[in-house]
């Protein structure tokens, strides 16, 4: 009971927030007069609000200048990549999904569990907001977080201000806010604040699946990834955790880390899911950082010269290509991906059963955390 009394004292804030989600969940999907199913997500769209065009002059130019932009990134980029290369590039660089128009690679990426990583995610957000943090020399000044926060908010609605980015851009901001003032907040608790505020502003992102799996993912990360690094440094032993020239350790770790909760969500919504997932995520996810730095320097180099685009994108085609090619390679693999679809029964049963022994065994987990630490100073 004490315990309890302790747990409701600490999270009394985010309880309150839980309650007001549920409540405003409630009001909107079930008593509003629009059902929340069938709204996928959240995107920038150059729609007008009426046939006579009364929308506000400002929001009008605002965005056909954002959709010019990318329509002209769309152009750019095909005019030097072929196909799948350049809807590979798209979608790291400006969440731009063209995927539907290679229908064989799109199942490719299906079959492999790595359709998540071909889109603008919370991880492009905090590449750019830690790469702004360097080059101002941190943000301990009120002047320099507020530049942070705003050109990550640009690059958020260039790209099309998904639920996974938008997610990022909360917590990056919130974060940031806690450095300025010397405070580091909980991992946790900050990645269920950015959450709770996104549906209470938009309730029908809980049937969002991009939504489901990007928040599902970071969590089970924050929460599962200390174990799962702990357990392959019992099995690989103590060189396996800190040898730094294994380059797949780390991307190893964290795909089994989000695998966690995230396949039973791709089980449910695909029927299917990818046995060798993990493995194929950290042979290739080491490509899409720097298809996304190198990107982003391609396609700014392509609005000033087309020379100078020409020079960026042959450096660029390298981690394009070996992307491609490995998923193509491993496509041919027999089972590579299995029937396998979870009802809402089981698929409750499994979460439920995740986080209360999460919670059971919490003070142990910590002691795993702590433990894999020790092995990382020595």
């Amino acid at each position: 009971m004490q315990k309890l009394q302790e747990f409701l004292k600490r999270n009394k804030l985010l309880l309150l927030l839980v309650f007001v989600v549920l409540v405003r969940f409630l009001s909107v999907c079930f008593y509003g007069s629009d059902s929340c199913r069938g709204k996928e997500n959240i995107r920038f769209y150059n729609e007008k609000t009426d046939k006579k065009g009364k929308e506000t002059s400002n929001t009008a130019l605002f965005t056909d200048y954002i959709n010019r932009f990318r329509n002209n990134s769309i152009q750019k980029v095909r005019k030097f990549y072929p196909s799948p290369h350049s809807e590979l590039l798209l979608g790291v660089v400006l969440g731009i999904d063209e995927l539907r128009t290679v229908p064989t690679f799109n199942d490719i990426l299906i079959a492999t569990g790595t359709i998540h990583v071909v889109v603008v995610s919370g991880y492009n957000i905090n590449l750019l907001f830690n790469f702004l943090k360097s080059l101002l020399g941190g943000i301990y000044s009120f002047k320099k977080y507020l530049i942070a926060v705003i050109a990550t908010l640009v690059y958020s609605v260039i790209s099309g201000f998904e639920p996974p980015v938008i997610r990022a851009w909360i917590m990056s901001s919130v974060s940031g806010l806690g450095m300025f003032y010397g405070r580091r907040l909980d991992p946790i608790q900050l990645l269920v604040f950015s959450g709770i505020i996104m549906i209470i502003f938009s309730p029908e992102l809980l049937y969002s699946l991009s939504f489901q799996l990007s928040f599902l993912a970071s969590l089970s990360l924050l929460m599962f990834s200390p174990i799962v690094k702990v357990f392959f440094a019992s099995i690989g032993g103590h060189n396996m955790t800190n040898n730094p020239q294994n380059l797949l350790h780390e991307d190893l770790i964290s795909s089994f880390s989000a695998q966690i909760l995230v396949w039973p969500v791709i089980s449910s919504n695909f029927g299917r899911v990818s046995i060798f997932s993990p493995f194929i995520n950290s042979i290739i996810l080491w490509t899409i950082p720097l298809s996304t730095i190198i990107g982003a320097a391609f396609l700014f180099s392509a609005f000033i010269n087309n020379y100078l685009a020409f020079v960026v994108s042959l450096v660029l085609y390298a981690p394009l290509d070996i992307f491609v090619q490995i998923l193509r390679l491993f496509s041919n693999i027999p089972f590579l991906s299995i029937s396998f679809r979870l009802n809402t029964f089981y698929l409750s049963t499994y979460y439920l059963a995740i986080f209360v022994l999460y919670m059971l065994y919490k003070k142990k987990l910590k002691a795993t955390v702590n433990f894999e630490r020790k092995y990382a100073q020595t």
